[in-house]
């Protein structure tokens, strides 16, 4: 039976309490893994874990994580049929919805904030080089009434 471990820290880690729980398809009734029973330990090894990887992540630049989710949404469509073989057993519903629908949403999701990254950065740039386009021209304009 398989065994789902924790993903913390980059790492996949069973419970600290080294304890699991059946993780059952709800369209059979049937135990098909096994999923950590996490507890506080957990919980607290996981937070100081997404609290560390923040200080390195909200350096990073917006273009590094538009490409990511770029990335992640083709990594999506490369495990397509894996990905809709475990929606499906993992909340009951026919593979055929989870291949119509939610497998290529999740993609679709992270290529939609791609797009809404880019743009924001570019109207951005764009706004921002028009706005010390205008400044410089203040700057022209003032200077040139000082010498009149």
């Amino acid at each position: 039976m398989e065994k789902i471990k924790n993903y913390i820290n980059g790492k996949l880690v069973e419970s600290s309490s080294g304890n699991y729980i059946d993780n059952y398809n709800p369209a059979s009734g049937k135990v098909y893994s096994l999923v950590p029973d996490s507890n506080e330990d957990d919980i607290n090894a996981a937070v100081l874990a997404a609290n560390t990887a923040f200080q390195s992540w909200s350096k990073t630049s917006k273009k590094y994580r538009s490409d990511l989710l770029m990335r992640l949404a083709s990594k999506i469509e490369d495990y397509s049929e894996e990905l809709i073989i475990a929606e499906s057993r993992d909340n009951g519903k026919p593979e055929s919805l989870a291949r119509l629908v939610d497998i290529p949403r999740a993609s679709e999701n992270f290529r939609f904030f791609f797009f809404q990254f880019s743009v924001f950065r570019f109207a951005r740039e764009d706004f921002l080089f028009q706005t010390q386009q205008q400044k410089e021209k203040r700057k022209e304009r003032d200077i040139f009434l000082i010498r009149k």
